[in-house]
């Protein structure tokens, strides 16, 4: 039952009834572990209580409506350690990154998807007076090759959260920087988790790339039609830590590299494989005393593949579904998986006889 925001009028409350330490208040809401919502009626008791509840606010979603007042709520929420610049227009970061980069923030994550290009000259500045930053994501981004990989980890060497799913090209080998410094000279060592998911990345790239990430933890290729197990293989040797993969959707990578790889490497604890694989219940369970589960995007289909051709299984009479989660509660970047899956699905179906 939800409960309902006690409303209590200022002219009830005298000053002696709030007169209290702002630590000790702030003690109090920690104990009560407010939402938002919450937070929102205690900050229109009294100022004292709006100062308070702010320090509380730990993000913030940017939108073009809240344009005009970005350097007052910066300023107002001085906890502020992630901020999404997602939805705002592309032609603004380049001017609004360098303007809350001089307010005494420690931001650690940072959202600038989904624009036609990469803001260079906002987050060069944003690198020089934010040196907290680990958490950066890049989904849906256009990279020309002056902008890429390496450019990336020159800025934030400290990174330990990097995604630049459905950016495309990486244009590593037609980096400047490549050609003028090497590979050797850039390296993202903290770097844990890494989406590559819907891009052109291939084996030399990835080769490249798992060099210069050997601390990753976890690794997305979903929908990387270049990767083959060469590619997977060099992962494999220069990540010694890694503990997730996600291949769905990788046509290139042949199944049965999967068995394998748990036993190249042990650290691996979950593997999502590509299509086509198909693991019996002795082989699961042989995975599982490795400690490492493998699902696959055809594991609970009514479908299966076989020698490159798609096998409709006779529907299952199962009871009518209570509830339907709301087409809301979809991301655009899950939409894009989908529709991608959809399309890949098709071209396997065209092989049907």
């Amino acid at each position: 039952m939800k409960r309902n925001c006690v409303k209590v009028s200022q002219e009830s409350l005298s000053q002696t009834d709030l007169y209290l330490l702002a630590e000790c208040w702030e003690f109090i809401f920690k104990l009560v572990n407010c939402d938002d919502e919450y937070f929102k009626c205690l900050s229109l008791v009294s100022k004292q209580f709006l100062s308070i509840t702010d320090g509380f606010r730990f993000s913030l979603t940017v939108h073009q409506r809240t344009l005009p007042f970005l350097p007052r709520l910066v300023q107002r929420f001085t906890n502020l350690t992630s901020v999404n610049f997602s939805l705002v227009s592309c032609d603004l970061l380049d001017k609004l990154l360098p303007q809350i980069s001089h307010f005494p923030l420690k931001i650690t994550s940072l959202n600038i998807s989904n624009r036609p290009s990469f803001p260079e000259h906002g987050l060069r500045a944003f690198s020089k007076n934010v040196i907290t930053l680990s958490s950066l994501i890049c989904s849906n981004v256009y990279f020309d090759y002056k902008y890429d990989f390496f450019h990336i980890a020159h800025l934030f060497p400290l990174l330990q959260i990097l995604d630049l799913s459905f950016i495309g090209r990486l244009h590593l080998f037609h980096s400047p920087r490549m050609k003028l410094h090497g590979m050797m000279n850039f390296e993202l060592p903290r770097l844990e988790v890494l989406d590559l998911s819907n891009t052109t990345v291939d084996d030399e790239e990835l080769y490249i790339i798992s060099k210069a990430c050997h601390g990753l933890l976890q690794l997305s290729l979903n929908t990387c039609r270049q990767v083959t197990e060469k590619g997977v293989k060099h992962v494999l040797q220069n990540c010694t830590q890694l503990r997730e993969i996600d291949m769905e959707w990788c046509r290139r990578v042949r199944p049965k590299i999967v068995l394998s790889m748990v036993f190249s490497r042990p650290s691996l604890r979950k593997i999502t494989a590509p299509p086509g694989c198909i693991l019996s219940h002795t082989e699961k369970e042989l995975l599982k005393l490795q400690g490492c589960i493998v699902s696959s995007c055809f594991e609970h289909a009514e479908w299966e593949i076989k020698n490159s051709s798609v096998f409709f299984q006779k529907a299952k009479d199962s009871a009518p579904c209570k509830e339907i989660s709301s087409l809301q509660g979809l991301s655009e970047r899950k939409c894009m998986q989908i529709r991608s899956g959809f399309q890949e699905l098709l071209t396997l179906s065209s092989e049907v006889v």
